[in-house]
């Protein structure tokens, strides 16, 4: 098992994220967000889920702090022949305690051989209600890379990026009828919602490149647990925008980053 991990990886990686604002949308300006997050829960996270859950009840809460309507979901995914690929733990809801109930009841088990799941924890997102006015995204986090083709599903990069971008409806977790039903599902409406994921593995970091491009995301590669509160917060950070897929500059957190992978 690797004995690092959750540590900046390089200013080249972290320069990738570094995007422009064109405009600015009406949800950006008003700061109400619809935000899940895929989280690992496979037995290799067991050193880091506990940060991971505090990283992720902080940010919860400083969100809420910032707009009445934030919404926060979760999503728990594993492998194939574990008891559940993908499972919804909280849809999305400005329910706080709520949120912070499924997310203290994490645990990990199972996992198998090294990749797992993570399309599965991505296509389960998409299947919830999404509110169009407010700034959409996933953010995954997780140590270890997609199976592709996965198990039981089918599922594959292409298809998770056609799924987010809304250009496709052969979702393996939502059935057809109920996606065309929800005006707000990306499914429905074409209004993508962009793939983020805060990496703690070089071979996910690199198969998610493309999936965060063309959905409009972006990939945080980290190594060291300590800086994994700070990845997700800058990744939300990136998240200024929503599905027109226009962020705004990453710069001073950049900095701040590298700041401390130099230390």
């Amino acid at each position: 098992m690797r004995t690092t991990l959750f540590r900046v990886a390089s200013a080249a990686a972290l320069a990738t994220l570094t995007l422009t604002s064109v405009t600015a949308t009406a949800a950006a300006q008003s700061g109400a967000r619809d935000l899940m997050f895929a989280i690992d829960t496979t037995g290799s996270m067991a050193p880091y889920i506990e940060q991971t859950k505090i990283a992720v009840d902080d940010l919860a809460t400083d969100l809420a702090s910032e707009s009445a309507g934030t919404r926060v979901g979760l999503v728990e995914y594993r492998d194939a022949g574990d008891p559940f690929q993908a499972r919804t733990v909280t849809d999305l809801t400005t329910n706080l305690p709520t949120f912070r109930g499924g997310l203290d009841g994490l645990g990990v088990d199972g996992g198998g051989d090294w990749p797992e799941s993570v399309y599965s924890g991505i296509a389960l997102s998409l299947c919830q209600a999404w509110n169009s006015s407010s700034v959409k995204a996933i953010i995954a986090v997780g140590d270890a890379p997609a199976k592709d083709p996965e198990p039981v599903t089918d599922l594959t990069a292409d298809r998770i990026i056609a799924l987010a971008n809304g250009t496709a409806t052969d979702n393996p977790y939502c059935a057809p009828a109920a996606v065309a039903a929800a005006v707000v599902s990306p499914m429905a409406t074409g209004n993508r919602v962009p793939i983020f994921v805060v990496s703690a593995d070089g071979e996910l970091t690199a198969q998610f490149a493309r999936i965060a491009e063309e959905t409009g995301g972006a990939t945080v590669p980290v190594e060291d647990i300590e800086d994994i509160a700070e990845a997700i917060k800058d990744t939300v950070d990136v998240i200024d925008e929503g599905d027109s897929g226009l962020f705004g500059s990453l710069e001073g957190s950049l900095e701040n980053l590298l700041g401390s992978a130099g230390n």
